[in-house]
């Protein structure tokens, strides 16, 4: 099988493990994930990856939204690219209110210069602005 098909057989199979209605882990999770990361069209394309996490997050919100919030919590904390502020796009998208407190906890981290540059908080901005709607 080449690696195009590979992938897209990966990601077909990690889909399909939403459709069953069975209680996924957060290990399960952040598993399924990792298809998008390791896509060979996610390395190429930063929209790609974007669009196919936050496609994913969306799939698992109704169902597994305490497990996906968990994963996102984490990826906040980690401080890196491209995790955070993936994390900080579905947060904002899907309104995930639980990690408010992270976020915040993020912008004074990047005012600080501890962590990223100041045009990140453009993002955690509206990531913010968006949960209050």
């Amino acid at each position: 099988m080449n690696s195009a098909n590979h992938s897209i057989q990966s990601t077909a199979d990690a889909e399909a493990d939403f459709d069953v209605g069975i209680k996924m882990t957060k290990e399960e999770i952040e598993n399924a994930f990792e298809t998008d990361f390791t896509n060979p069209s996610s390395i190429k394309s930063g929209e790609y990856l974007v669009d196919n996490v936050l496609s994913r997050a969306r799939k698992l919100e109704h169902e597994h939204k305490s497990e996906l919030v968990e994963v996102l919590r984490s990826w906040i904390q980690q401080r890196t690219e491209p995790r955070t502020m993936l994390a900080v796009t579905i947060a904002g998208e899907l309104r995930l209110t639980e990690l408010r407190t992270e976020l915040d906890t993020l912008t004074a981290a990047v005012k600080s210069g501890e962590c990223f540059l100041p045009f990140y908080l453009r993002q955690i901005e509206r990531a913010l602005t968006s949960m209050e709607r």
